[in-house]
């Protein structure tokens, strides 16, 4: 009735309901987005292979590449493709929402993720050179997620062309072989046209042989594969 007495404990309680009811909804919105975010994280940092058919239709084409591409790209800047649980870094919050975001088109969660970067960002010396997060699609094509961390030297894939394979490691052994010869002077030589073009070519040929030899020598050492056999090897990143 309009005139009963008022009791100021149910006053309390009509306050405060509305209020409890609103921060409970908040606090369950954020507990499901932190539950998300971790199962992601469990998804990056463990190897799965089940992989999951979806509607691409959803993704942007332009951010979609084949294996050979990637394969060329770790040769030619002598980078590793590896499945995520190999990086044992942090991953920044912005992969993970767009991951979450990508979810969400798509309808469904991503089982397997891929990771483009130098070998040094597996071992933890060069976090932050240049990591690429990938999604694995059918038919070994890739989705690109998320790019962070600094970009590559301009200079890396110049200084990295002989261990591409063993034809541009003999290719830079000859042509250093040949800049050596040539910095003999020719008031060295002494020889006529014909004569200091043989001795030269012969020069050229066993300082060629020498460089060889030494290179393969020292490599047995310290060299871990030409690109062309270790760009998606992990057995060499956790030395």
């Amino acid at each position: 009735m309009i005139f009963d007495s008022i009791n100021i404990e149910k006053e309390l309680s009509k306050v405060q309901s509305p209020k409890k009811s609103l921060l409970d909804d908040v606090s369950s919105i954020f507990e499901n987005a932190i539950e998300k975010e971790n199962k992601i994280l469990i998804r990056l940092k463990n190897e799965m292979r089940n992989r999951i058919d979806f509607d691409e239709n959803m993704l942007d084409k332009n951010n979609i590449y084949d294996i050979e591409t990637i394969e060329k790209i770790c040769i030619n800047y002598r980078l590793r493709f590896l499945d995520s649980s190999n990086f044992k870094s942090q991953y920044p919050y912005e992969a993970i929402m767009k991951i979450k975001e990508l979810e969400k088109n798509i309808g469904t969660e991503i089982q397997h993720f891929k990771i483009l970067a130098p070998h040094e960002v597996f071992e933890l010396k060069e976090i932050n050179a240049d990591p690429l997060l990938f999604a694995q699609l059918s038919d070994n094509r890739f989705y690109l997620i998320h790019k962070w961390g600094n970009d590559l030297a301009w200079y890396r894939a110049i200084i990295n062309f002989p261990f591409r394979g063993i034809g541009t490691f003999m290719i830079s052994m000859f042509a250093l072989a040949f800049l050596l010869q040539m910095c003999i002077p020719y008031s060295w030589v002494a020889m006529d046209a014909a004569d200091e073009f043989n001795f030269r070519l012969w020069f050229t040929i066993h300082c060629f042989i020498g460089l060889f030899s030494f290179s393969i020598f020292l490599g047995s050492f310290t060299f871990k594969g030409f690109s062309s056999s270790v760009w998606k090897s992990k057995y060499d990143v956790t030395k």
